[in-house]
């Protein structure tokens, strides 16, 4: 079973949990005002059946993956009890913050990390990043190869990236391509309104109709994003600043343009053809594989 924050932006990630035939629990109940505050960081304590949803029921030996989103200790502590016997798996889908974000962690959970840098930091086991089985099904024969229409899309939060973005837009300008940047500005307190957030479809839809993607970090070693198996399973270009992707097998230089170590220009790689990427590769990264790569207990 897979439990996972619909915080409003993925939410729709919990329909494709369930397309890939996994139980899928959604931890807190409906959310408005006073109980949102709680989930949104203010040190208030509600009662527990106010704030969650019961656990459901397994079958015997299911496992339980919680994903690292929102998920408050006493939860975790709830899971640990609820279940008891089960294998448990803490799974960080972000960066850790500090050790501390991990000692909050029961001893009855592994901690499992996409990031080389933090389980090597952390002593942490390891498993690489993934993509759902579904949706390559649904998007990756309709999108086909690269558009030809020279069109790189950005779409994330601000993270103090928006400079880096408007210079990289400036060259993809000046070398002949287009962009797209659906930059959501950070929250802050008493300061501008948060930009819509873009729905993951509507992300989906623009990914299809460009050549390629935009994948800036503020911490290029902490691993890398969804938006490296977007262009992975729906054949199109990425221009990042991770350096560490030459290391993946799926990496290949007319595909992927690494800020600052590409041999090529910006402008040759534009027009360079893609390099096609082995269907055997590619299943590696599916959720189904992501799944079997945690091993038995």
């Amino acid at each position: 079973m897979i439990i996972y924050y619909d915080n409003g932006k993925n939410g729709i990630f919990r329909s494709y949990f369930r397309e890939n035939g996994l139980e899928y629990h959604q931890p807190y109940r409906n959310l408005t005002g006073f109980e949102a505050a709680q989930v949104k960081g203010l040190n208030l304590v509600l009662p527990f059946g106010l704030m969650y949803r019961p656990l459901p029921e397994l079958p015997d030996k299911e496992d339980v993956i919680v994903f690292d989103t929102k998920i408050r200790p006493r939860y975790l502590r709830k899971i640990s009890s609820f279940y008891s016997g089960r294998r448990l798996i803490y799974w960080l889908w972000n960066p850790v913050r500090d050790k501390k974000q991990l000692d909050r962690v029961p001893k009855t959970f592994e901690i499992w990390t996409y990031s080389g840098r933090d389980a090597r930091k952390y002593h942490l086991k390891q498993n690489h990043q993934f993509y759902f089985d579904s949706l390559v099904k649904k998007y990756s024969a309709a999108f086909g190869k690269t558009a030809g229409i020279r069109k790189y899309v950005f779409a994330g939060r601000n993270k103090g990236r928006e400079p880096q973005l408007k210079d990289l837009e400036a060259r993809l300008m000046e070398a002949g391509a287009s962009c797209c940047l659906y930059i959501e500005q950070d929250r802050r307190w008493g300061g501008y309104t948060r930009e819509p957030v873009l729905p993951y479809p509507e992300l989906i839809r623009l990914i299809g109709e460009s050549d390629g993607l935009l994948d800036i970090y503020t911490d290029p070693e902490a691993g890398y994003s969804l938006r490296v198996m977007e262009a992975l399973f729906f054949d199109k270009k990425l221009i990042t600043n991770n350096r560490l992707i030459t290391g993946e097998d799926f990496y290949r230089e007319e595909n992927i343009f690494v800020i600052g170590e590409s041999a090529m220009s910006l402008a040759e790689f534009i027009e360079r053809p893609l390099c096609p990427v082995s269907e055997k590769i590619k299943r590696k990264y599916l959720l189904s594989s992501w799944l079997s790569d945690f091993g038995e207990r």
